[in-house]
């Protein structure tokens, strides 16, 4: 039998019980999730005012930021004065004509059957016709792009200024890889040149190849930077093949040794590519969308991301330039960094979500601002040693005698060496480098020549890193 209540005590209803149980299920959690709206809306606050502040000293320093900005800033930094006979020469190279015309030239065609390289002097040659005709069929092109690109090798010469609408990460660079086409077309000449011994078509082709290059320093992104290096690399080859056989005499050796010296530090192209980088990202942290349409849904604007991103940035171009090996220690230093940030945690880190689909591989690109500088470094001594032959009628015995001729050892070494290798016996000359990025130091030695037709990674650096120069 239950208990009676007491006298003078009424039992207390419980009939309003469940209603503090609704309360409290869904109370707390909603209350929970309101203060964490809370915690992450002042967060964002802070770091919008943090974010503004510090694009407003970009602004104060005329830096770009977003795409209005970077516009003005290309326009500041280029010229239009070539731009149209640019684009005619654009419009040619990437006619049907042009493009069918290539049948059967090495390089251009690629064919099954047709070689992929050119022959050296007094190697056969089945395509000599195709290529010679071909030449033949469009030598005012030629002798248009080696107008056109010798005026960028001027002093004080400004880039072209290509026609870019800039759109975060939609703009379109389609002028940079017909800029490629151009330079793959004048090393056809170039390669011609040095088949028949022809010293001045060769500097002239050497030279439009770099000037080729040089009309994308004013394209303020990475990509237009990494096009730049792939053309200048094509030069480096042609003039190594040049000077293996022996083309260039004292007049073009000459010509070539001041220009090759200009290009054997990383100048101002990086900083604008880092640059060009930051104000194409900014306007994506502000609408997500520009990336994808859903991630706009999930991810409203991003002040704390874009902070991260743009300290990032800024840290990269703090980074001295004038140290190659400082430069690269460096830069893979700070995207290693980057990373433990964003992913050294249990889970990812959510306040540097775009910062991880937008940062650049930025250690692979200073890798190959690196690589394009030290091989103009080596380009730039072994036009000297062949200078110095010819001059003198020996071979240097030591790079030190190379003095005379403006080669500034410590102003020419390899990242993690005090001078390239060199070697010279009754045969000629060797000098050669080494894969800064897989080996550790110079080989005391010249590694062994790569067989013809040996195909590997070995024995490309091999070709790349090596310099022969045969008396």
């Amino acid at each position: 039998m239950p208990n009676s209540p007491e006298p003078g005590t009424t039992r207390r209803s419980c009939g309003g019980c469940w209603l503090y149980g609704v309360v409290i299920f869904f109370g707390l959690p909603t209350l929970l999730l309101m203060t964490l709206a809370l915690i992450f809306m002042g967060r964002e606050q802070s770091a919008r005012r943090q974010l503004q502040a510090k694009l407003a000293e970009r602004v104060a320093q005329n830096l770009p930021i977003d795409n209005a900005t970077l516009g003005e800033l290309h326009d500041r930094s280029t010229s239009a004065e070539d731009t149209a006979e640019w684009y005619a020469v654009l419009d040619v190279i990437t006619s049907a004509e042009h493009e069918q015309s290539t049948k059967g030239v090495p390089t251009l065609d690629a064919s099954e059957g047709v070689s992929e390289t050119f022959p050296a002097p007094g190697s056969d040659w089945p395509e000599q016709r195709a290529t010679l005709d071909f030449l033949e069929k469009w030598s005012d092109l030629e002798g248009k792009v080696h107008r056109l690109a010798s005026r960028q090798l001027t002093s004080g010469s400004t880039p072209v200024r290509f026609d870019i609408e800039f759109d975060s990460f939609d703009t379109i660079l389609q002028h940079v890889q017909h800029m490629r086409s151009v330079a793959r077309f004048v090393r056809v000449g170039g390669e011609r040149a040095v088949y028949f011994d022809q010293p001045d078509d060769l500097l002239r082709s050497i030279e439009s190849l770099i000037g080729t290059s040089d009309t994308l320093r004013g394209d303020p992104f990475l990509v237009p930077q990494l096009v730049r290096i792939a053309i200048d690399g094509i030069a480096i080859e042609l003039l190594q093949k040049s000077l293996e056989h022996d083309v260039l005499g004292v007049p073009e050796l000459q010509r070539l040794l001041p220009l090759m010296l200009t290009r054997t530090q990383i100048g101002n192209e990086w900083q604008l590519a880092i640059h060009g980088e930051i104000a194409g990202a900014m306007p994506a942290f502000a609408e997500p969308s520009r990336i994808d349409n859903e991630i706009s849904v999930v991810l409203p604007a991003r002040s704390r991301d874009a902070l991260m991103y743009l300290d990032h940035m800024t840290a990269i171009l703090d980074v001295p330039v004038d140290d190659l090996t400082q430069f690269q220690t460096t830069c893979q230093a700070l995207e290693d960094d980057l990373s433990t940030k964003l992913y050294g945690g249990t889970l990812p880190n959510f306040d540097g979500i775009l910062t991880g689909m937008m940062a650049p591989a930025i250690a692979s690109a200073a890798e190959a601002f690196i690589r394009r500088v030290t091989l103009n470094r080596l380009a730039a001594i072994a036009v000297a040693i062949r200078l110095h032959r010819k001059q003198n009628g020996s071979f240097p015995e030591s790079l030190d005698d190379l003095g005379p001729l403006g080669i500034d050892l410590k102003q020419l070494s390899p990242p993690g060496a005090d001078r390239f290798g060199y070697a010279v016996d009754e045969t000629g000359g060797v000098l050669w480098g080494y894969d800064f990025i897989r080996e550790n130091a110079i080989p005391p030695t010249p590694p062994a020549r790569p067989a013809d037709g040996e195909e590997s990674y070995e024995a490309d650096m091999q070709r790349i890193w090596t310099w022969y120069l045969p008396d």
